[in-house]
């Protein structure tokens, strides 16, 4: 199962569902925020370890979100450049 379902989390939409995208991104932040938190006070060495993993992992679906987001504007920049410079040269 993968993380984003382990959290509870939808996964990102591409197209008009913008919102989902937003919402799933804020769940994420919330997410690492909140065992960022609970590292601090966890007392035995079991329970920091098990939180620093599943930071990691969350840090990790961020990550991976964030490059496919960057690869994604980037195709639609290129595909943009693409259109325009057929259109300059017609």
């Amino acid at each position: 199962m993968g993380l984003t379902k382990q959290l509870g989390l939808q996964e990102a939409q591409e197209g008009p569902e913008h919102d989902l995208k937003m919402l799933a991104a804020q769940s994420l932040n919330k997410s690492y925020h909140g065992l960022q938190q609970q590292i601090q006070p966890a007392t035995s060495p079991q329970q920091k370890a098990q939180f620093k993993k599943q930071l990691n992992d969350v840090h990790q679906e961020i990550s991976n979100r964030t490059q496919n987001n960057c690869k994604h504007l980037l195709n639609r920049i290129r595909k943009s450049n693409n259109l325009i410079l057929n259109l300059i040269e017609a």
